[in-house]
């Protein structure tokens, strides 16, 4: 089974725990034949899911930041602290690993400022958070095809954060923009990465993805004020180059 088909059982279960109340117990006794490795990984994700979310101050939010960062760094230069785990979450490469990290934040108290930043925008005092747990997932990923496939989510996440800022604020978020472009830009450098037989199918994600932004930074900018004209233009101008580099 591969990380990607782990990683979906994962979110499957979830929801149906989320949606029905399904019990962690009948949701690996459905999967008998991946319940060894789904097990841990469930059971630190229904924690974070179920942590009380705080209320903090900046600063608080920022030190939780560098707790992520720090610990994404020290677990990135010292991989063999991975295979000193039980073997059962030896093979879940960076789905297990990632969960780690965050669980060593639940453990200090902070993982239901992790679970509180997943739908966080620009301004909001969780999306430092947010955006450095990305980073944790960065830093564990292998070169190439997997840090590719992270970069074009969060290309999405900061195109839909855009989108939802100009719906529903009517503002436009330049940290967004700007993030939105240099991820679609490292994601074409980790495409080309790549194995062959791997290329072909991101650059069809990236073509796809910068249709669908240019479209979102159309719509934004007919309803933009002045000011942000010319930052939506260059993501605009961002994306189009995007477009072309990943259809060469």
């Amino acid at each position: 089974m591969t990380e990607t088909d782990l990683k979906a059982i994962l979110d499957e279960c979830l929801h149906d725990m989320s949606t029905r109340g399904e019990s962690i117990e009948r949701c690996l006794q459905r999967r008998p034949q991946h319940a060894g490795q789904l097990a841990p990984l469930i059971q630190v994700a229904d924690h974070i899911r179920k942590t009380r979310h705080p209320t903090l101050s900046v600063s608080v939010t920022r030190a939780i930041e560098q707790r992520l960062l720090k610990r994404a760094t020290e677990l990135r230069q010292s991989r063999a602290r991975l295979w000193s785990l039980p073997f059962s979450l030896r093979p879940l490469g960076t789905v297990a690993a990632t969960l780690i990290v965050i669980l060593a934040l639940v453990l200090a108290g902070g993982g239901g400022i992790v679970y509180a930043s997943t739908d966080s925008l620009p301004g909001s005092p969780l999306y430092g958070v947010k955006r450095a747990t990305e980073q944790v997932q960065l830093f564990l990923a292998p070169a190439g095809t997997k840090r590719s496939e992270l970069h074009i989510r969060f290309a999405q996440k900061r195109m839909e954060e855009v989108q939802a800022l100009a719906e529903v604020k009517g503002q436009v978020a330049e940290e967004a923009l700007a993030a939105m472009a240099e991820e679609t830009e490292l994601a074409l450098e980790e495409a080309e990465k790549a194995p062959a037989q791997d290329k072909l199918a991101l650059l069809d994600k990236l073509v796809s993805l910068t249709q669908r932004q240019q479209a979102v930074l159309e719509r934004v900018q007919t309803k933009a004020p002045e000011a942000a004209q010319k930052g939506l233009s260059r993501a605009l101008e961002a994306s189009q180059q995007g477009y072309e580099k990943a259809r060469e």
